[in-house]
């Protein structure tokens, strides 16, 4: 197991209340996760509106503060509300072998057979207007490791498994025991940014989610009520988190139960909800780097 190291990375610039800020993110080392350090005397998470994280200057991550610390918590890792501290993970937590963690950490500045490689990173953050907020209070820093280059078969490692984070709104007009989203995957579509999920994020402006079905080609595969979803979360490697519906293709630890959706001709989600909202979906994909 190659060893990790924890770097601190450039000052970031922009920073000041209402604006964005924008820390530059150096290539050519594996990235498993960012840590954001804010004072936590002055700054709240809420302050951080959203986050954008690009490679190659495509977006590939999108999600608020509120949001990524809530995904952490619900991963079983701490809370910034706690520390001060965000963790930005590209590795899986918890999950029981070294290689189904680290699949998806980002391998940059490693070309594929293609030539195509993470040449730039970087990660705008929008700070709320009227936070009290400079420069000195935010440090980003990055555990790394060495790149690989080839894989197990000789071949040209690249960029490796990108994890892609797609934030999303549906509005919902009213209470519905069938309120169904299918155009978060494009059926037919073999997008490179959505070869397999490996869990969705269901978030209501109001009321819940108390149960959740999977449909793939017109085939049930996933029907939980939410008490059903939190029991098996909780007995696997998750905790679940008040507000949110996940569905977790990890829950128990194992890192290969992906849903696949290349050669699909429709995904839907079949959500049973309460009253009138609007639904923030957060889906995390498995995809390539194709530029």
């Amino acid at each position: 197991m190659p060893q990790k190291i924890t770097v601190r990375l450039p000052s970031p610039e922009g920073v000041a209340e209402g604006s964005t800020a924008t820390f530059r993110i150096p290539t050519g080392r594996r990235i498993h996760e960012l840590f954001l350090q804010y004072k936590k005397a002055d700054q709240d998470i809420s302050d951080f509106l959203e986050f954008r994280l690009y490679i190659n200057s495509q977006l590939f991550q999108r999600f608020s503060g509120v949001e990524r610390d809530n995904l952490n918590v619900f991963d079983k890792s701490p809370s910034a509300q706690d520390d001060g501290v965000l963790g930005i993970p590209f590795d899986r937590k918890k999950l029981l072998t070294v290689a189904g963690r680290e699949m998806t950490a980002l391998n940059t500045g490693v070309a594929d057979a293609n030539g195509v490689s993470i040449k730039s990173m970087y990660m705008e953050v929008d700070i709320k207007a009227g936070a009290t907020i400079v420069a000195a209070d935010l440090i980003l820093s990055s555990l790394e490791s060495d790149p690989i280059y080839v894989d197990d078969k000789g071949a040209a490692y690249g960029a490796g498994i990108i994890p892609f984070i797609r934030r999303e709104v549906r509005n919902a007009a009213g209470a519905d025991s069938d309120f169904q989203i299918s155009d978060l995957v494009n059926p037919g579509v073999n997008s490179p940014d959505k070869i397999s999920l490996n869990r969705i994020t269901f978030k209501l402006s109001a009321g819940v989610v108390s149960n959740l079905k999977v449909d793939r080609n017109q085939y049930t595969i996933f029907d939980r009520s939410a008490r059903l979803n939190n029991h098996v979360l909780s007995s696997g490697v998750r905790s679940p988190v008040l507000g949110f519906y996940t569905l977790d293709t990890t829950e128990t630890g194992q890192g290969g139960e992906l849903i696949q959706l290349f050669g699909m001709t429709d995904f839907r989600y079949r959500l049973q909800i309460d009253q009138k909202c609007s639904i923030t979906c957060i889906s995390e994909y498995f995809g390539a780097l194709t530029a």
